[in-house]
């Protein structure tokens, strides 16, 4: 049996907030809801950090029915959900490579799911 890719989802500077939306839209995705595993994970404490207890990123695993490039495709519906002043940059991980998701054009998803190797 294959083991699930791992990817760190993370919302520009500031979007701690956001990332708890993104993450929620995420599990309710019916796709990733299925075939992924998405939690949040928080930074352990530390005395100069407020707020304590935010997520500061999304770890999902892609399962075999799930691809990167749906999930490409779930961060930009996200994306383009929020208001014009408010849709972020959002940066997915895997290893050490790192694409930047800063486009609300679907049509894209696939290109940037390549950058991502998976």
């Amino acid at each position: 049996m294959m083991s699930p890719e791992t990817v760190n989802i993370t919302v520009e500077a500031d979007g701690r907030r956001d990332l708890e939306r993104l993450a929620d839209w995420l599990i309710r995705t019916p796709e990733i809801r299925m075939y992924g595993n998405v939690r949040t994970v928080m930074a352990p404490p530390h005395p100069e950090r407020m707020p304590v207890g935010v997520a500061d990123y999304i770890e999902m695993a892609l399962g075999s029915g799930l691809s990167a490039a749906q999930l490409v495709v779930a961060i930009i519906g996200w994306r383009r959900s929020r208001p014009p002043q408010r849709r972020l940059n959002i940066t997915v991980t895997r290893g050490d490579t790192t694409v930047v998701i800063d486009t609300d054009d679907p049509e894209v998803s696939g290109d940037l799911a390549r950058q991502l190797g998976i």
